[in-house]
């Protein structure tokens, strides 16, 4: 179909005991579970209620793929599994964020820092050996630019390629607009790796409740990224740091036509009130240093002739309800129908892009697979 599909929005399940057995004794409290609840599923740190769903229809496909339940094997962590899932998806390498522990961010600074490196820990050990076909990508915490530094450090000395924060810092942290982030933004630049800004991460994802609650809690999600980043260049972060890329994912990649737009139209009517001037306008750095993740939406293709096409790239959100699985290869079949995307800018948005971000080879991806393959003959037969 394509020469390298990569989706830069692909979730592990991390095994049930993971927190259990290496967080600290003394957070052991406020470790983070699942529980259920009736037609509940309640998201716990303690006594304290996170995130809840409240379940309407059939989730099976999603315990399925996520839960370890008798007969099925969990393609959250379970890379037999989930090398067979990408195949049958078209799809050849991924990045890897967080499950659960993603809601560290929700947590205090030392519980959640204690989360986020036992993470850091697990992931980047557990995919080993597939440096071309996965991506493990490192949580840092945002409670201050000190510890995030540190963390930083730490997770670049482990082999980390990829590192993430959540769209905003807690309420009481100045927003990464401010000038004090600007020594992580030089890390990133330093070290040649993007940061990356999963939907979602900023805050607890609840501001709706009764009709319309689901779609509209995930659909602020998108909002929050779009504000963000729009803050981030009118702010001047990306003038400061010319080599900085930042990476959204789970908010779509169709706004950034309208968003660039409207941006420069304000800072050209209303220029005598702009501060900081930057050196170009808002929406040539939005569409240069910024890179969204589109998963079947299709107008940001059609608007590629006023974006450009370096900052829109493709994802298939697995195993999760909203992103493509279990249907990822029909979609990528019919992404560009109708749709007039030379073939070349076609296979930059499926793989190319994230191929030179993280410096991929496609063909040593699937050597990668090969050797697993031949150590595990009998998974592959399992799974088939």
């Amino acid at each position: 179909m394509y020469k390298f599909v990569f989706s830069h929005d692909a979730h592990v399940t991390e095994p049930e005991d993971l927190l259990s057995r290496n967080l600290p004794e003394k957070f052991k409290p406020d470790m983070l579970r699942i529980v259920r609840e009736g037609d509940k599923v309640l998201y716990k740190s303690a006594d304290k209620v996170l995130f809840h769903l409240k379940l309407k229809g059939d989730i099976s496909r999603s315990e399925n793929v996520e839960k370890p339940i008798p007969g099925v094997f969990p393609g959250g962590y379970d890379i037999a599994f989930r090398l067979q899932e990408m195949e049958k998806s078209g799809v050849d390498s991924s990045i890897i964020y967080n499950g659960l522990i993603g809601f560290a961010y929700a947590l205090a600074p030392a519980p959640g820092i204690a989360h986020m490196q036992v993470f850091n820990d697990w992931c980047i050990d557990h995919f080993k050996g597939f440096a071309n076909t996965f991506v493990a990508n490192a949580m840092l915490p945002a409670y201050d630019p000190q510890t995030t530094m540190k963390e930083f450090v730490r997770v670049l000395g482990m082999g980390y390629r990829s590192v993430m924060l959540p769209i905003n810092p807690p309420d009481d942290v100045p927003r990464y607009s401010d000038k004090i982030w600007d020594p992580v933004w030089s890390m990133c630049e330093d070290a040649g790796i993007p940061m990356t800004m999963h939907s979602g991460t900023s805050k607890l994802p609840i501001r709706y409740h009764g009709d319309g609650a689901a779609c509209m809690n995930h659909y602020t999600h998108g909002l929050d990224a779009q504000e963000a980043l729009a803050l981030m260049v009118v702010s001047g972060v990306f003038d400061r740091h010319p080599k900085l890329k930042v990476v959204n994912t789970e908010a779509g990649a169709d706004w950034l036509a309208w968003s660039g737009e409207h941006l420069d139209e304000v800072y050209k009517t209303h220029n005598f009130y702009v501060q900081p001037k930057l050196s170009r306008l808002p929406s040539e750095y939005l569409y240069s240093q910024v890179i969204a993740t589109t998963h079947r939406e299709r107008a940001c293709f059609q608007n590629l002739n006023i974006t450009g096409s370096d900052c829109v790239i493709w994802s298939d959100d697995y195993p999760h309800a909203e992103g493509t699985y279990p249907h990822t290869r029909q979609i990528l079949g019919d992404l560009f129908d109708g749709i007039d995307v030379a073939t070349n800018v076609q296979e930059q948005i499926v793989g190319g892009t994230c191929a030179h971000l993280y410096g991929l080879d496609a063909a040593a991806a699937a050597i990668e697979k090969e050797h697993f393959w031949a150590q595990h003959p009998q998974r592959r037969a399992q799974h088939a």
